[in-house]
């Protein structure tokens, strides 16, 4: 029997799904990383499920918008046949499409359940490449309340050198993750090199953004410079040339002799 209450009020209906029922895309999980999901399981053991899980309609199916976290919790309990029977995952219902489920989950992520960097990074990644989404367009979904100039210039700022992060190498990535490289120092470190990244894991301790800026330059080939001499006589040969009456078909064409004799010893001279 539903209960009534004496204000004003809307009912939702409710589902409830096997975890293995509902299709799960793991790159709309708005994380790179999977958190620790014991304590979550543990929780539901102990008092159930609090907050329902969100599905999408496709074609019929059930798909994970958001709770993957309660989701991987419930299908572990069943997995060990931890509880007499398997449990079934409470779910309400959304009418939004992919995009709009994915920037929901990165919201309930952001502000819920906090993200890593490189979480961020990834999820910026697909937003640009995927959605093709615009910077400023990104950052209105992480700075929804960035109401001024500056504000939004921080906050593209923000998308800028989270999506930075995808350049790490997986040994940073993990200093990051550890929290031995510092958040501010992981948009420096990753614009160096591999190598260079790897130079400055070395450091024990903490790395901060003032070692990724000593860390020693990537060695680069000077560009030889320019022979102005050779370039002058290529120039006058090209310069000799009717171009007006060079036709497609042809197979051959006319070029001053001299110029052409000059550039032909100048050669044969830097070739010794």
């Amino acid at each position: 029997m539903a209960v009534e209450f004496k204000v004003d009020h809307e009912r939702s209906s409710e589902y409830r799904f096997l975890p293995q029922d509902i299709t799960v895309h793991p790159e709309l999980n708005g994380r790179h990383e999977k958190p620790d999901v014991e304590w979550l399981i543990a929780d539901i053991l102990r008092t159930g499920q609090h907050t329902c899980v969100q599905v999408r309609n496709d074609g019929g199916e059930a798909v994970l918008v958001a709770g993957f976290s309660r989701w991987r919790a419930v299908s572990e309990i069943n997995r060990r046949k931890l509880t007499p029977k398997p449990l079934k995952l409470r779910a309400t219902y959304v009418r939004v499409n992919e995009v709009t489920a994915f920037l929901m989950n990165i919201s309930e992520n952001r502000f819920r359940n906090e993200t890593t960097p490189i979480d961020d990074a990834y999820n910026i990644q697909r937003l640009l490449n995927v959605y093709q989404m615009s910077e400023k367009q990104i950052a209105e979904v992480y700075f929804p309340t960035a109401a001024t100039g500056e504000e939004t210039k921080r906050a593209i700022k923000f998308v800028k050198d989270r999506v930075a992060l995808i350049t790490l190498t997986p040994e940073a990535e993990e200093a990051v993750k550890t929290g031995r490289v510092k958040e501010s120092a992981a948009a420096a470190i990753a614009k160096l090199s591999a190598s260079q990244q790897r130079e400055v894991l070395l450091k024990d301790g903490k790395i901060t953004a003032k070692d990724a800026k000593a860390a020693k330059p990537a060695k680069t080939k000077k560009a030889p410079k320019p022979d102005v001499e050779f370039m002058r006589r290529v120039t006058a040969v090209i310069g000799s040339v009717d171009w007006s009456k060079l036709k497609e078909d042809q197979d051959s064409i006319c070029v001053d002799a001299v110029t052409l004799i000059a550039l032909r010893d100048y050669i044969a001279d830097l070739q010794g």
